[in-house]
């Protein structure tokens, strides 16, 4: 199904013709994105039972292709030693070979395999699974529509995985971007995801993941609640899947908590006539300060007029203080009803340094 039109960006319907999604299902187009020329490679089985297509749209407008992989996996070959499983495998009792002998509990490594296929004819991999994994029950856990004898069957969460590797773009007789793709490529796109359901108090925290390159690796959450994980791949578990050396980003995110906050209705933002005014801030901050929790507190203090924070800078050394870092923010004020003038966002931004001064200790760099 190719989105050519920029109807579908404006969230009009389009019924699907192909045998997964023609069961009187529906892809709306929530966001700009899927007008942009996206392709929908092939439909996972989830898809056809109507799950997953409001997630799935924002993904496609990022140029990346639907995969769908086999439910069950080995304990050996199939996931190849992927340290991710913190339960016990559930076995199937006839399984079809012995890499297909239990049920899987992450879609990653499955993904990796579809990958390690096709990285060897195309430069460029960027794809993305909706799909069930399967874990043991402990005592007393429940999913929501659970009946009462469903206690013997193991859990089936809807996961989200995401895999990139290659250039940003494909090399075409026009101008591209054929620097290599990293941690930022897959963060962008989740930080999209996010704007595209509409979920409120997306945030990043640092991480350490066995399957990850330290340093380049973060945890999604949602206030506090941890949904997910992604960054680059380990080297050491790249060349278990002999992928060449580059980059490789993973990320493995819970759908269902997405989806469970994801914000049936919001507000749209009437666009001002007036002019903005943009100013720079540049503070300095103790080391262990996250830059996401500074973003939230000038966004809480900037009131109606604070329309964008930007970071774009962050600096360390000579001539600050040991412990400590500059952190350069763009601020953007704008007004509905009349022209702001540079008095009125430079009281904004007064309290807005104020108040990163009492939370973070925050002083205000003058060069």
């Amino acid at each position: 199904v190719r989105a050519s039109t920029p109807l579908q960006g404006e969230g009009l319907g389009v019924r699907a013709s192909t045998p997964l999604q023609g069961e009187g299902l529906e892809v709306r187009a929530s966001t700009p994105l899927q007008g942009e020329g996206l392709e929908v490679r092939a439909s996972t089985p989830l898809q056809g039972e109507g799950l997953g297509v409001r997630a799935s749209t924002p993904l496609q407008g990022e140029g990346l292709d639907v995969r769908a992989s086999p439910l069950p996996e080995g304990e050996g070959l199939g996931v190849r030693s992927f340290p991710l499983p913190a339960r016990e495998y559930i076995s199937i009792e006839n399984p079809i070979s012995e890499e297909r002998s239990v049920l899987r509990q992450t879609l990653l490594p499955n993904m990796l395999d579809i990958v390690a296929a096709n990285v060897r004819y195309n430069k460029r991999v960027a794809m993305f699974e909706i799909g069930k994994v399967f874990l043991k029950r402990g005592a007393g856990e429940m999913q929501p529509n659970d009946l009462p004898e469903d206690v013997i069957l193991p859990l089936e969460p809807r996961h989200l995985a995401i895999v990139l590797t290659g250039p940003r773009d494909v090399a075409t007789w026009q101008q591209a971007d054929t620097s290599p793709m990293d941690f930022y490529d897959l963060k962008g796109i989740v930080e999209d995801l996010g704007a595209g359901l509409h979920v409120s108090h997306f945030n990043f925290a640092p991480t350490t993941h066995p399957m990850l390159h330290p340093g380049r690796a973060a945890r999604l959450r949602i206030g506090e609640e941890t949904v997910g994980v992604f960054g680059e791949l380990h080297p050491l578990v790249r060349e278990k899947w002999e992928l060449p050396q580059q980059a490789v980003l993973v990320g493995e995110f819970d759908l269902e908590k997405i989806l469970a906050r994801t914000d049936a209705r919001f507000i749209v933002k009437p666009i001002s006539r007036y002019p903005a005014v943009v100013q720079d801030i540049a503070l300095l901050v103790d080391e262990p300060v996250e830059a996401a929790r500074v973003e939230a507190l000038i966004r809480q203090m900037g009131s109606a007029l604070l329309t964008n924070v930007r970071l774009f800078d962050v600096y360390r050394g000579a001539p600050l203080p040991q412990g400590k870092k500059s952190l350069a923010y763009t601020l953007t004020f704008q007004a509905l009803d009349h022209v702001l003038s540079d008095t009125d966002a430079a009281k904004v931004r007064d309290k807005i340094v104020g108040r990163l001064k009492r939370e973070v200790g925050a002083e205000l760099r003058s060069s």
